[in-house]
């Protein structure tokens, strides 16, 4: 698998997710409209200083947390349809897969909710100086992340010989293209989710909402294309290693 075909595959079956099983993708868009509708409340979109301050709004930060959460678990159901094909197979997961995805969510949520909000608990004069350390600590760990791909895949298709210790076998050699893929999936798709939220400030009323629903629509397909790559990434490893994803039986 190429780059370039990864990154079309990647791009496509999100959309084919998102037809198969709409009401998941719309419930992204739902979570998405509420955090902009705390956001309004907040007054994020009446100025430029009126974004600074609702930045760390305690509303906002709550339900963008509840957002990246609902992601989480939007992602298990992507990761069995791609390799699936089968809404059916898709939502009928058995024990063992949701109990294995349980502690993959569970590693996840700790290490989100520590990047998340340790700058924002940190003393007001430290909260710039820890921001940075935590932003340089994730750009460092994240191709730790996309070694743990085969692990957190393998959990959600039920796969009891998915660890931690087999996921960083699988993924040696495919590291940095799973990386490449990644950002190459994601930074595109997040350069247009920006340029709706930030240009959504000071807009007048009617610009604004408009711009906040179209991007509420717009983080639906984003979540489930990230989620998507993962899968693209799996199954590269997966392939070099003479292995297919498949749905345990």
């Amino acid at each position: 698998m190429t780059f370039a075909t990864g990154l079309v595959r990647t791009y496509r079956d999100a959309w084919r997710f998102l037809a198969a099983l709409p009401l998941l993708g719309l419930a992204i868009v739902g979570v998405e409209g509420v955090q902009h509708i705390i956001e309004w409340r907040a007054g994020m979109y009446v100025s430029g200083a009126g974004a600074h301050h609702a930045a760390t709004d305690m509303g906002r930060m709550v339900s963008g947390s509840l957002k990246v959460l609902w992601l989480y678990v939007v992602a298990f159901w992507v990761f069995r349809f791609v390799v699936s094909g089968s809404p059916r197979l898709t939502l009928r997961a058995g024990p063992g897969a949701i109990r294995g995805y349980a502690w993959v969510m569970a590693f996840m949520v700790a290490l989100g909710a520590i990047s998340l909000w340790l700058p924002v608990l940190a003393p007001a004069g430290a909260q710039r100086t820890v921001s940075l350390v935590s932003l340089a600590v994730q750009l460092a760990t994240f191709p730790l992340g996309i070694a743990l791909t085969p692990w957190i895949l393998g959990a959600a298709l039920g796969d009891a010989r998915a660890t931690i210790g087999s996921s960083f076998r699988r993924a040696r050699g495919s590291i940095w293209w799973g990386v490449a893929l990644s950002l190459g999936t994601a930074l595109p798709l997040m350069a247009i989710h920006y340029a709706l939220g930030l240009g959504a400030v000071g807009r007048p009323e009617l610009v604004s909402v408009s711009m906040l629903v179209a991007d509420a629509l717009f983080v639906g397909y984003l979540g489930v294309a990230t989620a998507t790559a993962q899968v693209v990434i799996a199954e590269r490893m997966a392939s070099r290693a003479g292995e297919a994803l498949a749905l345990a039986a």
